[in-house]
């Protein structure tokens, strides 16, 4: 059987279409792995970063607390103010026993992302570079629409329908039919005879079969269009969603370490000495301490939602926000 040459190269083309939306959409998946194991890293080293700091705390309170006893021993403070330590060192183990849960559960989702056993080691993450943030929200944009695996699978998809229409245009087209045999009588071969047919079959009732196949194939090309816009939109609302959460946390990341946590330090050392020469209460320097740790963890905390706003960006654009990553990676590869 021989379909009519055009068929065999349409139905090629299809193939080769549909590879091409299997590859891009094993790219998604990766992007998606990348995007997730970032995101898992940066959780982990806010965490770390969040014991470390509520273990110099505790180590300070203890001071407080000591301090604190000390001066009411010599009548120059109240009960009160070393049981009020000891409450808030109380404060700061459970806040360390349920950052203890927290890391076990952190490590174990990064191993598993990383295709390793849950419950090894991997030690504490150190602080990630600098990404370089300085493209406009059109550019990342434009990136999306080149970059993106899922549009880009998209785009093969609404190839695929239109390939997919042209051969059941050429479903009208005849198809031949070759047989060549030797000549049998009975159960035997007739010495070296030969005898061979050419056939053609042609669609006559192509009215009922090959035309509502057209029609099909059309409004399957029509359904691909509308899925690939609708998926157009989605993409660029992520980019949009992500830009916007970077860009905020980026402002947020810088006001805590130009003006937040130096005037919450320098308020901390001004309670100090006004508590070590009686002119504030202890109440005030534990509250002073309170702030400043406080800004501390959401200072890591606005770090680490700016990482995930970023893994989450290039996922969406489907590639590298770094200029200079990107121009390593490329140099590498030559």
């Amino acid at each position: 059987d021989i379909p009519f040459p055009t068929k065999l190269y349409l139905r090629a083309k299809i193939a080769s279409k549909i590879a091409k939306m299997a590859y891009e959409n094993y790219k998604a998946k990766e992007k998606e792995v990348i995007a997730r194991t970032k995101s898992a890293y940066a959780e982990l080293f806010y965490i770390y970063r969040s014991i470390e700091i509520n273990k110099e705390n505790k180590d300070v309170l203890d001071q407080f607390s000591q301090s604190a006893t000390a001066r009411y021993s010599k009548g120059l403070g109240t009960q009160g103010d070393a049981l009020k330590a000891q409450v808030e060192l109380a404060t700061v183990d459970i806040e360390l026993i349920m950052l203890e849960q927290r890391r076990a559960t952190a490590q174990a989702r990064l191993n598993i992302l990383l295709n390793k056993d849950p419950k090894e080691e991997i030690g504490v993450p150190t602080p990630e570079e600098t990404v370089k943030f300085d493209r406009t929200l059109e550019e990342y944009y434009s990136l999306a629409e080149q970059n993106n695996p899922e549009l880009k699978a998209y785009r093969y998809g609404i190839e695929r329908g239109k390939v997919a229409y042209d051969l059941s245009l050429n479903e009208f087209m005849p198809d031949f039919t070759v047989k060549y045999q030797q000549m049998v009588q009975g159960n035997k071969a007739v010495g070296n005879e030969w005898a061979g047919t050419l056939g053609v079959t042609i669609p006559l009732w192509f009215f009922q079969k090959q035309a509502f196949g057209v029609k099909e194939m059309k409004s399957e090309l029509e359904m691909l269009k509308a899925e690939y816009a609708a998926k157009e939109k989605a993409v660029l609302f992520d980019v949009r969603d992500a830009y916007a959460r970077v860009d905020a946390n980026k402002k947020v990341v810088e006001l805590y370490e130009t003006a937040f946590l130096p005037q919450a330090e320098e308020t901390l050392n001004a309670s100090m000495k006004g508590y070590e020469s009686d002119k504030a209460d202890f109440l005030t320097l534990l509250d002073s301490r309170r702030m400043f740790v406080d800004f501390k963890l959401k200072h890591y905390n606005a770090i680490l939602d700016l990482r995930i706003a970023l893994a989450d960006l290039e996922r969406a654009v489907g590639t590298s926000i770094d200029d200079d990553k990107t121009k390593e990676v490329k140099d590498a590869k030559k």
